[in-house]
């Protein structure tokens, strides 16, 4: 009876312990993505622990009000990047970092493909910032929550890249 007792008593310990360290978890969203070639919509999120310190991003893709995709990036991705967005197996858009830190933020560059005839590729540079318990995306020190990728399109062939990034 004692040990039907104690493993009883280990298994609820191990499972508060588990609860609780999940249970600090948090996201923030840091910005909506838009592009004026469909009517796709995507956000990319950073989960936090209890200290408010990053545990790693989360870019995810809607349609039509729909998930179609859900991708968990972890906080180390560095310069070799991450890719977020992939046609025809093409890297059309891949995030960057440069000295990354989970606690104080960094530079993050948007690595997109301008030209897919050419192979000529585009960066857009971010910061990662934190103030407090809050994370956000600037450039040159104004606060980014929606990014806006540009289409460039060429009369013969039609869309081959993102011509520009506009950030709000």
């Amino acid at each position: 009876m004692h040990h039907y007792l104690f493993y009883k008593f280990l298994i609820s310990l191990l499972m508060l312990t588990f609860f609780n360290a999940h249970a600090d978890v948090s996201t923030i969203q840091l910005a909506q993505i838009t592009n004026d070639t469909d009517e796709s919509i995507a956000f990319i999120k950073v989960r936090l622990d209890h200290r408010s310190d990053i545990l790693d991003f989360i870019y995810e893709k809607y349609e039509g009000g729909n998930q179609i995709g859900s991708k968990r990036i972890p906080i180390d991705f560095g310069r070799e990047g991450f890719v977020l967005e992939r046609l025809r197996n093409r890297d059309v858009v891949i995030l960057r970092s440069i000295g990354l830190s989970e606690v104080n933020g960094g530079e993050l560059e948007v690595d997109f493909l301008f030209n897919a005839i050419s192979g000529a590729r585009g960066i857009y540079g971010l910061s990662l910032e934190r103030l407090g318990n809050d994370w956000f995306f600037s450039k040159n020190g104004t606060h980014i929550s929606a990014i806006h990728l540009v289409a460039n399109a060429h009369p013969g062939f039609g869309v081959i890249g993102i011509k520009k990034i506009i950030v709000k």
